[in-house]
């Protein structure tokens, strides 16, 4: 079965895909962030793993994000939503993300690599002045203390989680 969206989009947006792929390869182990296509053959829907910087509640923790390439990428961004859950002032509900290069300040020279770069500096600088989740955004603000806690809490949840999808059943 040919996948209809890849069939539909130039070759040109394809090397631009390619080109992306290719640095992040290259930054991969210098800046703890990773992305690939889902399938070789459809070049628009990729998989990316980002490590949380240190010093920060998230550190060291691996987060994986879905990204959406429309056709018109790059004078178009990317749909990008977090997989994992994650607990963040600039992180909606539904797992989208909230920064701004992936609005109203995205250009054609931005790539997957800024993207994703961006994302994790965002882990370790919320923008509280414009959240996707008031309620967490006040209480990075106002009681620092709790917001850790509760990523803490988080991350030990997913970790009890995978690991009882990893013992073996009796």
């Amino acid at each position: 079965m040919r996948d209809s969206t890849n069939d539909e989009c130039s070759s040109a947006k394809k090397r631009c895909l390619l080109k992306d792929l290719n640095q992040i390869r290259f930054l991969t182990l210098q800046d703890s962030v990773t992305a690939a296509p889902l399938n070789q053959t459809n070049l628009f829907e990729w998989q990316a793993i980002i490590i949380g910087p240190d010093g920060t509640p998230y550190e060291r923790d691996l987060y994986e994000l879905y990204l959406s390439i429309p056709c018109n990428y790059p004078v178009k961004p990317p749909k990008v939503r977090f997989k994992t859950e994650i607990f963040h002032p600039n992180i909606y509900k539904n797992s989208d993300i909230c920064i701004d290069i992936l609005q109203g300040q995205w250009s054609e020279v931005m790539s997957i690599e800024k993207i994703l770069i961006s994302i994790r500096s965002l882990l370790n600088e919320p923008n509280v002045n414009c959240p996707a989740n008031p309620e967490v955004a006040l209480l990075y603000k106002e009681h620092r203390n709790e917001f850790y806690r509760h990523i803490r809490n988080d991350i030990n949840k997913q970790l009890k989680e995978n690991l009882v999808s990893l013992a073996p059943l009796n």
